[in-house]
């Protein structure tokens, strides 16, 4: 059988991440509308919703495709140093 490609899902299943992107969320939410976000907002608003749509949600005001695309860019920036600035590891490990 020849193989064509391969999905991989690395955020929530392998690395437990849903706290780094919080703390991004959160940041986001600061610099768009002064104000963090709720818990109740994070688990019916942002859970599982793409971000182009959140950063819509965050800002309620028409914004440029470009302007979406350079909050999503820093809203990972955000995620990434999260995840720099403590030790993880894999949900799982190399079984032999």
């Amino acid at each position: 059988m020849e193989v064509k490609g391969v999905i991989f899902d690395f955020n929530g299943t392998l690395f437990i991440d849903h706290d780094k992107h919080q703390i991004a969320w959160n940041k986001m939410a600061l610099l768009l509308r002064d104000k963090a976000i709720s818990q109740e907002e994070l688990y019916t608003k942002l859970n599982g919703v793409p971000n182009k749509e959140i950063i819509r949600y965050l800002t309620r005001v028409p914004l440029s495709n470009q302007q979406i695309q350079d909050y999503s860019l820093l809203k990972e920036q955000f995620y990434r140093e999260a995840c720099l600035n403590e030790n993880f590891e894999l949900t799982i490990r190399n079984k032999v």
